[in-house]
């Protein structure tokens, strides 16, 4: 083989071989991140396992054999390489004509081949290349329990608490505090949140179970307070019944009279608000009887018996609700002792001061009229002991001289509070503050002769 042709042929080889490795790493950039991509997807949704994905490893010998059928197609043809190689060379020709024909004494005079210097700028390549081999070994390095999204959470042990917060529904459910169908929604909150409870986002779940107890806490405190107001009038209809059932014969028909039909219009009031307890204690003739107004002696007793036993049921729910720790205990003993009475001393106290002292219980020891249909206006005054002039006369201060322009400023707001008050001396403030007593202490200077006459002028001006 003649040397030219051997240079010619090492140079379309040194070429092949760097677009080889060229679309090499191009082909196997591209098949590492799809394979990357396909390892983490599989893994996450299916939990493949590692060994199976290594097949993967294939995708590179095909991203080799595509890369030398690329190179091979752009390897330059060989009349190209030898016109280069011509040129650089300085042949003159010789090199190209020597395809043709036989140069015969002229191959002698052919200068030497040079094959020039191919340069290729494979930086960017490589560390795109690289990034595609971190990401797959990223892919399989990554352990199963962070990739893998239908793994088991950990779980998050809510059991007491959901119990207890389950438990509390079914007592306001029982005790008719909440309807049926707010039950059947708390219900169904609680079990989502049990359900999506995790050991990963405890604070997310213990807030929403904390957010339930809190709004059931409200509906009980909110159903204590009502029991413990109707508690109250049905201990003041209880306690009137009695001490009337036992003063009837110390007391005139008229006052009598009267004592029934204020305590017919506290029971009315009394039924306003706990018609549902109170239908359950009294017959059918003593609930018309009070709300007609139409109570008489012989029903004394039993309305005692009927107030006596709607009170223990609002004792018992209350008793309940603390007993469940949705109120405090401070709740369950107002409630328990709303009906505390001294019976002895009531009983006197009617039979020396006659109906007219059944006023204030009848309208539930508030002052007033009460309701437009009932009772008249007498109420006991609230004041007595007649104002005092003690402090009412206003002292003379001295104020501030900041102050002085207080009319020209702009209100930004009122106070309830008294105004601060400094002492201060007399005000010292002027151009002559420094002027000592006597003649020659004011400010005089010595008028220049060249300013004489400006002087004169501006006294003298018209």
């Amino acid at each position: 083989m003649r040397p030219h042709e051997h240079s010619i042929r090492r140079f379309r080889t040194r070429v092949a071989g760097l677009l080889a490795l060229r679309y090499t790493l191009v082909l196997a950039a591209v098949w590492g991140f799809a394979w990357g991509l396909a390892v983490l997807f599989l893994r996450a949704a299916f939990g493949t396992e590692r060994q199976p994905l290594l097949w993967g490893l294939l995708g590179f010998a095909v991203a080799v054999v595509a890369a030398a059928v690329a190179a091979v197609r752009r390897m330059p043809a060989r009349r190209s390489v030898r016109a280069l190689l011509d040129k650089v060379s300085n042949c003159g020709g010789l090199l190209m004509a020597g395809e043709e024909t036989d140069l015969g004494p002229w191959r002698d005079a052919m200068p030497a081949i040079e094959r020039p210097r191919i340069i290729w700028r494979s930086g960017q390549t490589w560390c795109v290349f690289c990034a595609a081999a971190a990401f797959v070994l990223l892919g399989f390095a990554i352990p199963q329990r962070y990739v893998d999204m239908n793994a088991a959470r950990p779980p998050l042990d809510v059991t007491d608490d959901v119990a207890r917060i389950k438990e509390q529904i079914e007592l306001l459910e029982e005790e008719a505090i909440i309807e049926e169908q707010r039950a059947e929604t708390l219900e169904q909150k609680l079990d989502q949140t049990a359900a999506d409870a995790s050991g990963t986002e405890p604070g997310k779940t213990l807030e929403a179970l904390d957010h339930l107890e809190q709004e059931l806490r409200k509906s009980a405190e909110e159903a204590a307070e009502a029991a413990l107001a109707q508690a109250e009038q049905l201990a003041a209809a209880e306690n009137l019944a009695a001490q009337l059932d036992q003063a009837a014969g110390q007391l005139d028909e008229k006052d009598l009279a009267q004592a029934m039909k204020e305590l017919s219009a506290l029971m009315e009031q009394a039924l306003s608000e706990n018609e549902s307890l109170l239908n359950e204690a009294l017959d059918e003739k003593l609930l018309n009887a009070c709300k007609d107004g139409k109570l008489c002696q012989a029903d004394l007793a039993k309305l005692c018996k009927a107030c006596q036993l709607s009170k223990d049921q609002l004792s018992e729910m209350v008793k309940k609700l603390a007993e469940a720790k949705m109120i405090d205990a401070e709740m369950m003993a107002k409630c328990e002792g709303c009906s505390q009475c001294n019976n002895d001393r009531l009983l006197a106290f009617l039979a020396k001061s006659g109906m007219n002292a059944c006023e204030g219980i009848a309208t539930g020891n508030c002052p007033g009229r009460g309701a437009v249909t009932r009772g008249r206006g007498d109420a006991a005054l609230t004041w007595k002991d007649p104002s005092t002039k003690e402090n009412t006369e206003f002292q003379e201060q001295v104020l501030p001289p900041n102050l002085a322009g207080l009319k020209d400023s702009t209100r930004v707001g009122v106070s309830l509070s008294a105004p601060k008050v400094e002492d201060v001396g007399s005000s010292s403030g002027g151009a002559l503050g420094g002027a000592a007593t006597g003649s020659g202490s004011a400010f005089t200077a010595k008028v220049l002769p060249r300013h004489k006459g400006a002087v004169k002028r501006y006294f003298e001006r018209q």
